[in-house]
């Protein structure tokens, strides 16, 4: 590896309040709120968060989500945490803006304190100031806060802290009401704490530095708020913005954890070009090296913890990320691997995955920028001969290099189309502009992989306009696709919609499903009726022998019985926490609203599984325990669960990962058939989670799970521990199902002769 020596960060003439290495300011708030106010400090959870609504760790709230919405007590009543985040996809993404400005980054570290109903408003207020102005000594005549514009309670706290009227703001809605995301979840007015500047940086002279939510509101599936049953605490501050303050940086990419990234990549890409691999800047040197500095803690951690470049969900954001980073140095080879280091050094005492996953990131990132370096060739080339066929006038004809010139920022708007200035001569181009085909944006991208943000910039260089709407109707194909990879299925929000009032209403159904396949007296709890047709029906049964969708695993099918009539049970969903839906074809033999009545609230009925419909499906999950197992066994303990399809049919396992060679895939399966056909007993037992993993059960995710109590299925060899929402695990078996390749002997079932074999 490459060492790239390093230089002292450029300093500012700003004052220094301590200046607190980053280290030091978290362990200075951890200690402030665990010793002097008696919170529990959290490790900070995954970038991949357990919940379908998101698709990544945005907030240090995200973990503690049922605690706030009352449905988890895991937690104590008071937490603070240091928690790492990404903002790169969906409501919360920075990903554009990263840098142009001073202060906007895709990865970053949140300092949180919550409270779960212990503490309001007030405590929250006066801790926050405390910390600030006597932990880190930051004049209080350089502070100023934001309410809601009508929160005049929340307005006289801060009145009776010293503020003056005149520094604390009044803003609407969208400035001061948060929530995770666009979906449902817990959400609030919040109040907002600024920092004096002194100065414009970035066009605003105040920067927020720490924001207090009063989370005591609950947004539901369709949209309405509806009051938390306990209201609760959610804070959040950006240590990056706090440390740059301290430590007197004009910048975040100029603070202790950052700045050594920036120069790091400066000498590396400056060492490659002096030999001939280089390429122009696209954005400037400046703005180039805060994108791979950022780019490269957001892949870094985001592979780390299970995600692997694809065209789909996480995965798709993953590769825009190392991709812009890439476009945005100047190298076309592959670099991101030889800055690991200093990364490593700079983050790795707090984040140990860094160093124990290194070879495994190195590797996802090299083989990326391969890839896209490839892509970028082709991209260009197809731009360069669309330009020569369409530029009729000689003074149009102009060299397509590998950059471009940057895009616009907040202090330098962008120029005309008609008006952009030449690469080769720096001269605006006189020429009228023309329109690019958005079908050929988009073919660049759908077919070469050509980031549309690429094809944008150089057509704007060049004279040309691009259709922004229909490009973004194109596209929208590609973005529902990567919806539908982290929505938990193709008609989840449609089926929550048609039950969020059973969750409000207490519904809770007792799953049985370990013990029996068959229950003769249930009741039902709740009726709905289906919005994907007029020939289903949803209800809740309590108590419930079928198991719910979750953890990969498909629902139960069934039956459900009432006198005469039979209903086939067509799906089984869990909804919300300790809830399971049912839901029912109605025969042909009952019309619906017949079918309706037969099962209003209160009648009894009976309940019997799909027995050898389940055994497969069990089957299947045990071989996915066993593919982990040799996966890990032949890749290395890197391998990561990052997502599943366990049905009666086979089973499909994602996993973190670069592309397996055919030599690979023919030892990890050789391994799981071998360890089938060894026939090693299954025993089951629920343990509490820390005893679980105390006995050496593999965790099939990484990052936080819910409950307190996993079912445990010890095989001999791969003991595992699967976790889903209730915290129980569905039904495993001896052996997989026979599946070439996955597991079985091979044999058909008249000829095998080996005892319990799973063919």
């Amino acid at each position: 590896m490459l060492h790239v020596a390093r230089r002292r960060a450029c300093t500012h003439n700003r004052k220094r309040f301590g200046a607190l290495s980053s280290a030091q300011i978290k362990k200075k708030f951890l200690n402030f709120f665990e010793q002097q106010h008696g919170h529990r400090p959290i490790k900070s959870s995954s970038l991949i968060p357990n919940d379908p609504t998101l698709l990544f760790t945005n907030s240090g709230m995200v973990q503690f989500k049922d605690m706030f919405m009352g449905r988890s007590t895991v937690y104590p009543t008071r937490v603070v945490s240091v928690q790492k985040c990404v903002r790169a996809g969906g409501k919360h993404n920075d990903l554009s803006n990263v840098g142009f400005t001073n202060r906007h980054l895709t990865f970053f570290e949140m300092l949180g304190n919550f409270s779960f109903g212990d503490y309001g408003a007030r405590e929250a207020i006066r801790f926050a100031w405390m910390f600030l102005t006597s932990e880190l000594g930051l004049p209080s005549d350089r502070l100023a806060v934001s309410v809601l514009r009508d929160d005049h309670d929340t307005a006289e706290l801060w009145r009776a802290h010293g503020l003056a009227s005149d520094r604390i703001f009044r803003c609407d809605p969208q400035d001061n009401f948060w929530s995770m995301g666009d979906g449902p979840g817990p959400c609030g007015p919040c109040t907002e704490i600024f920092w004096d500047q002194g100065e414009l940086v970035d066009g605003d002279r105040w920067l927020e530095i720490w924001n207090i939510v009063l989370m005591n509101l609950n947004r539901g599936n369709d949209g309405s708020l509806a009051p938390l049953a306990r209201p609760c605490i959610d804070t959040g501050m950006g240590l990056e913005r706090i440390a740059s303050i301290l430590q007197g940086r004009r910048s975040n990419f100029d603070i202790d954890t950052l700045a050594p990234l920036v120069q790091d990549a400066g000498r590396l890409i400056d060492l490659k070009a002096e030999h001939g691999r280089g390429r122009e800047w696209v954005g400037g040197r400046t703005a180039g090296l805060r994108v791979v500095a950022d780019h490269l803690r957001s892949a870094a951690f985001l592979i780390a913890d299970g995600v692997t470049p694809s065209n789909v969900g996480r995965g798709y954001v993953l590769r825009r990320i190392i991709r812009r980073a890439v476009l945005f140095s100047t190298l076309s080879e592959p670099f991101l691997g030889e800055l690991y280091g200093t990364l490593e050094h700079t983050m790795g005492t707090d984040y140990p995955e860094l160093a124990a996953r290194r070879d495994h990131v190195v590797q996802v990132l090299g083989s990326e920028e391969e890839a896209f370096n490839r892509t970028l060739d082709k991209g260009l080339h197809e731009l360069r001969n669309f330009f020569q066929r369409n530029e009729v006038s000689s003074g149009q004809h102009r060299n397509l290099q590998q950059r471009s010139p940057p895009p616009p920022t907040q202090s330098s708007p962008q120029p005309l189309p008609s008006q952009s200035p030449s690469p080769d001569t720096g001269q605006p181009l006189r020429t009228a502009p023309k329109t690019l085909p958005s079908a050929f944006v988009h073919r660049l991208y759908d077919t070469f992989g050509f980031p549309v943000d690429l094809t944008l910039l150089l057509c704007s260089n060049r004279g040309w306009t691009v259709d922004h709407q229909e490009v973004d109707r194109l596209m929208e194909e590609q973005r529902t696709r990567a919806r539908a990879s982290w929505i938990a299925s193709g008609h989840s929000r449609e089926f929550l919609s048609t039950i969020s009032s059973w969750e409000a209403a207490g519904f809770r159904t007792e799953y049985c499903g370990d013990a029996t396949t068959s229950v003769s007296q249930c009741t039902v709890r709740a009726l709905a009726r289906s919005r994907r047709d007029d020939a289903t029906l949803v209800v809740a049964i309590d108590p419930c022998p079928l198991y719910p969708e979750g953890g990969g695993q498909v629902g139960d099918l069934g039956t459900l019985c009432i006198g005469q009539h039979t209903f086939p049970v067509v799906d089984t969903q869990r909804p919300f926490e300790g809830g399971i839906a049912v839901q029912l074809r109605v025969p042909e033999s009952l019309d619906l609203e017949h079918a309706a009545q037969l099962l209003q609230p209160g009648t009894e009925c009976s309940v019997h599984v799909d027995v050898s419909r389940r055994r497969r499906t069990s089957a299947h999950h045990s071989a996915t325990h066993l593919l982990q197992h040799a996966l890990r066994e032949v890749l290395g303990p890197h391998v990561c669960q990052a997502g599943s399809s366990v049905a009666p049919s086979g089973l499909r396992f994602d996993f973190s990962h670069s592309p397996l060679s055919t030599a690979q895939v023919k030892q990890v399966e050789d391994r799981v058939n071998e360890l089938c056909l060894s026939d090693f007993p299954v025993v089951c037992s629920v343990l509490p989670l820390s005893e679980a993993l105390g006995t050496g059960a593999l965790s099939f995710f990484r990052g936080e799970v819910r409950g307190r109590r996993p079912r445990c299925a010890d095989g001999a060899v791969a003991r595992a521990v699967r976790r889903d929402s209730r915290g129980v695990d569905s039904r495993c078996v001896a052996l997989p199902h026979r599946r070439r390749g996955v597991g079985g002997c091979g044999n058909s079932p008249n000829r095998c002769r080996r005892r319990n074999c799973g063919c």
